[in-house]
This record gives C-alpha cells, structure tokens and sequence, in this order.
C-alpha cells in the first residue's frame, strides 16, 4: 500500500490536509452513546409508573372481601400475599411519582433531538471541510443557510 493513499485528498499538505474546526469522530463522544442510553431508561421508568397501576388493579380484583360478624363489624384477619403485594405496589408507585420521569424523559429526548441535529450540521461540513461532497450546496452557501435558519431568516442559497 502507498503512503499516498493515506493521505486526505491530494496528499499536499500531509496527514492533516482537510482538517477543520467541523473534525469530529461520534464514537469517540460518550454523549453519543450515554444520551440515548439515560433517555430510554427515563422512558422505561416512566412506563413502569403507567402501567403499575393495571397490575394494582388486576390483583385488587383477586382480594376476598373480609369477613363481617352478625353485627356488621368487620373480622380483622392477617393480610392475604395478595394484600401485601397490592400494598407493596402501591408504595413502589408512590417512589417513582415522585422521580418525575415523564418530565425527564421528555427532557432527555429533547437534549437528544437537540444534540443530533447539531451532530448533523457538525458533520455535514466536516465533510464539506475534507472535500467530500455530501450535498448539493456548496460549503460557503451551507454555511449561509445554516446561519440565515439559526437567525430566522428564510433566505436561501439556492
């Protein structure tokens, strides 16, 4: 293999030819990885506190009725299993109501929508930096869209 091929696009300026501000390598970013990762626990927390109720209720129907005496007092019987893990449930989802994992979840997803938008713009003149052509706008006339967008601005290049 030739030294040259290694090299960026003709090899003038070394190793290092195309290297710009825009240089990034995604799987060297632990957000890129952790991000996703903490959102879809906050997801998978917030959808144990939705549907712990339905197992609450499901067991509620299985509870017997206690017992009553002849003068309408009722007979204090020990807890049934059932009993101990409807109250158990119950205190479970006490714990995670208070976690606020639907406002973090939506939190997070946003934080990740936010982040790989800006990922797409990094990358996209990452490549516009090293000479591959990923788009049909040149580099300078990208960089003015994404300046005339973040200004609210609807002029385009094109």
């Amino acid at each position: 293999m030739n030294a040259q091929d290694a090299l960026a696009i003709n090899g003038e300026f070394g190793i290092l030819e195309g290297k710009n501000v825009f240089s990034y390598t995604p799987h060297c970013d632990g957000r890129v990885v952790l991000l996703p990762l903490w959102a879809g626990n906050l997801g998978w927390e917030w959808r144990r506190v939705r549907t712990i109720q339905n197992e609450i209720n499901e067991l509620e129907k299985q509870v017997k009725p206690n017992p009553v005496t002849p003068e309408g007092t009722p007979v204090e019987a020990v807890p049934s299993p059932v009993e101990l893990k409807i109250q158990q449930l119950t205190e479970e989802r006490k714990e995670l109501l208070k976690g606020s994992y639907r406002d973090r979840h939506f939190n997070a997803g946003s934080i990740l929508l936010g982040y790989g938008g800006y990922l797409s713009l990094l990358l996209e003149g990452s490549k516009h930096g090293r000479g591959q052509e990923s788009s049909s706008l040149p580099p300078i006339c990208l960089q003015e869209e994404v300046r005339n967008f973040l200004n609210g601005s609807r002029k385009t290049c094109g």
